[in-house]
């Protein structure tokens, strides 16, 4: 079944209180309805902004949970929050939408993006796919040997994936793939590396485009803050293995490693 929410103008809050939704549209009509997330959203079925804005609310940044497809044919408000496709259901991804963390949650699932040159779909914070080996996670487009549109500007934590038909829009951050496949006609920011991380290395910047943090006396009141960084055996960087940086502060005499 299908619940859809309704309405032409104002701001209608959307309270889940915990359950799950199946297919779940939101439509303004034409008009400029905002519906505000007050809470987490399953949708065991597929998810379709039809029109309005669906807002995961400032200071909130409610997360949503999709099983199947994912329409966007008017405005997400991601905040902070995460969208994350579950189950081994095929998902369809249509529109343009920028995600905040967007998380491809289970090995074995396939997605298939929008080849429409409008349908960039963009991370702004977290981009994760993790499948297992023998089951990959695949990122196709609908429409094989036509690419489609990804735009991942912070950071990626990706292995045991398929990929085809990825196209890097400008501004792409490195997207470096371990344990997976490349299926090709891909962009040139995709790389595909056979190995887990070999070494971690505290480093001066998040994306690794830093240097290697240098040996140094801090003193006292000052601070010093390095990353956590993955490398492969060739040195090519992977991700930022933790979410937060290192701060040290106010460390008094010693050696610190």
């Amino acid at each position: 079944s299908t619940i859809t929410f309704d309405a032409l103008s104002g701001t209608s809050t959307i309270t889940s209180g915990g359950a799950s939704f199946y297919n779940l549209t939101f439509n303004d009509g034409g008009g400029t309805a905002v519906f505000e997330m007050q809470d987490a959203l399953t949708a065991s079925g597929s998810l379709a902004i039809s029109g309005g804005t669906l807002d995961a609310k400032a200071g909130g940044n409610h997360g949503i949970t999709v099983a199947g497809n994912w329409t966007n044919n008017d405005t997400f408000l991601a905040r902070s929050g995460t969208v994350t496709f579950s189950s081994t259901t095929t998902s369809q991804v249509l529109g343009p939408t920028n995600f905040y963390n967007l998380t491809i949650g289970t090995a074995g699932k396939e997605m298939l993006f929008s080849t429409s040159s409008e349908d960039i779909i963009g991370v702004t914070n977290l981009f994760t796919a993790a499948g297992s080996s023998g089951n990959l996670i695949k990122l196709y487009s609908m429409s094989s040997s036509t690419q489609w549109h990804f735009l991942p500007t912070g950071s990626r934590a990706v292995s045991y994936v398929d990929v085809r038909d990825a196209a890097c829009e400008s501004g792409t951050i490195s997207m470096v793939a371990v344990n997976s496949t490349n299926s090709g006609s891909n962009g040139s920011c995709w790389s595909f590396v056979s190995t887990d991380p070999a070494v971690i290395r505290a480093e001066t910047a998040s994306d690794g485009s830093g240097a290697v943090a240098a040996l140094q006396n801090l003193i006292a009141g000052n601070s010093i803050t390095v990353y956590a960084i993955t490398r492969d055996g060739a040195g090519n960087f992977l991700q930022n293995a933790a979410a937060d940086a290192w701060t040290l502060e106010n460390k008094t005499g010693g050696v610190v490693n």
